[in-house]
């Protein structure tokens, strides 16, 4: 069958390291979610008079959050500040502030385990699960988790997590695209599909979204799940679609490999085909 053995691999065998930028995909997800800095968190997080970006309207405000100090929200929002900027000791610094103004600080946690993931992913996980448990209605610290579980692997334990996420925050393209993620680490390809569809669409009609690493992500992800559906052509013009959006870098060069390796394997089938004389 045409492509028959680009299909029967793995997808982790297309850009094996596909996951790595994990970090950066969390860090996408608190960056949308935290957008407009300059108000407290709890009038940017859960106002629900106010536009809240690739999010949507906001969520309802959690007990938690409004017992957060207002010391604390402010070293939380300075810690957000230097996560914007590239300044991940700073970001530290204001946020064990925050968390030592007030333990029990659900979004200061979550932005904690964020920085943790790299060097000490065990902590990661532990002040996400402890997030959650102090915060349920807190959206961001689910989605986070279950990123960081589609990074390990992990992808039935994601699956859930994500889906409560999208409960509260179903405007959020990056939810949908870790969603798609999960569904493709379980082989549920159809479902997969739909959702990075949604991902898609989300972020091409929202400005701030509408960015060329974005969109090159997720016609990356795209492809893969063309793969997987033995959508061969429809894969290569994913692929050929996320150089276009990002023509430098590691996900450009990941994509032109997978061009290639379409290309050499249609090459295959069709001399296979050909009648022996």
């Amino acid at each position: 069958m045409f492509g028959s053995s680009i299909v029967r691999q793995s997808p982790e065998r297309f850009g094996s390291n596909r996951w790595a930028i994990v970090p950066e995909c969390v860090l996408l997800i608190v960056l949308v979610c935290s957008s407009g800095v300059g108000q407290t968190f709890v009038q940017r997080h859960y106002d629900v008079s106010k536009d809240h970006g690739a999010f949507g309207s906001g969520q309802l405000v959690t007990p938690n959050a409004l017992k957060a100090p207002t010391k604390a929200q402010q070293a939380a929002q300075r810690a957000l500040q230097a996560l914007f900027n590239n300044r991940p000791r700073e970001a530290e610094k204001q946020l064990n502030r925050a968390l030592n103004i007030y333990p029990d600080y659900a979004m200061a946690l979550t932005f904690r385990a964020l920085l943790e993931w790299t060097n000490y992913p065990d902590d990661s996980v532990r002040d996400l699960q402890r997030a959650i448990h102090l915060d349920p209605a807190y959206g961001l610290a689910y989605a986070t988790l279950g990123a960081i579980y589609n990074t390990l692997g992990r992808y039935g334990d994601a699956e859930p997590l994500i889906q409560r996420a999208l409960q509260s925050l179903s405007a959020a393209w990056p939810i949908h695209y870790e969603m798609a993620r999960s569904l493709l680490g379980r082989h549920k390809s159809n479902e997969a599909l739909a959702q990075v569809n949604q991902a898609i669409e989300q972020a091409s009609i929202d400005e701030k979204s509408r960015r060329p690493h974005n969109l090159a992500t997720l016609h990356y992800l795209r492809g893969l799940i063309f793969i997987e559906l033995h959508e061969l052509a429809g894969a290569k013009l994913e692929f050929q679609a996320a150089g276009t959006e990002e023509p430098e870098g590691t996900l450009a060069q990941r994509s032109k490999q997978m061009v290639s390796q379409l290309d050499s394997q249609a090459t295959q089938s069709v001399t296979q085909l050909e009648p022996q004389h």
